[in-house]
């Protein structure tokens, strides 16, 4: 278990308070929270295709992201949040 400090514990609370504004923050708030080891997925296939499937329209340069996409990146923030994992 690691221990955070208050210095780390105040921007992770000024990260979560950006990502809460934007959608692009809550792209690469989940992104970070993803690759840092602190979600674990039992198919690495599908955190693969998660970070992917974010990045891609996260960025910006997707023209006409897919609405089911920006759907499932909404509802993946909200779930994380809820269980404490962001």
């Amino acid at each position: 278990m690691k221990l955070i400090d208050k210095e780390q514990m105040d921007i992770i609370r000024k990260k979560h308070s950006e990502a809460k504004k934007d959608f692009k923050n809550r792209c690469f708030f989940l992104i970070e929270a993803l690759v840092s080891g602190d979600i674990i997925y039992a198919d690495i296939e599908k955190i693969e295709e998660d970070i992917c499937k974010i990045a891609h329209i996260g960025t910006g340069t997707c023209e006409n992201p897919h609405e089911d996409w920006i759907e499932d990146v909404e509802k993946m923030f909200l779930k994380f949040e809820q269980n404490g994992l962001l």
